[in-house]
């Protein structure tokens, strides 16, 4: 299965800001409006989503 950082290596300028801007959803400090991404609770939460999205079909 692909990950985040897979995506953002080997992505487009376009892909790369969707990354980032997964990550900025996933803030490590919540009450601040620049916190840096928590990329292992972003990471848990896109294997999640894919998960959900192939459903019972294996990558």
């Amino acid at each position: 299965m692909i990950t985040l950082h897979d995506l953002y290596k080997e992505g487009n300028d376009g892909v790369k800001e969707a990354v980032q801007a997964f990550g900025a959803r996933h803030p490590l400090k919540p009450d601040q409006p620049d916190a840096e991404p928590d990329w292992a609770r972003a990471e848990k939460h896109f294997t999640r989503l894919i998960e959900v999205l192939m459903g019972e079909a294996a990558p």
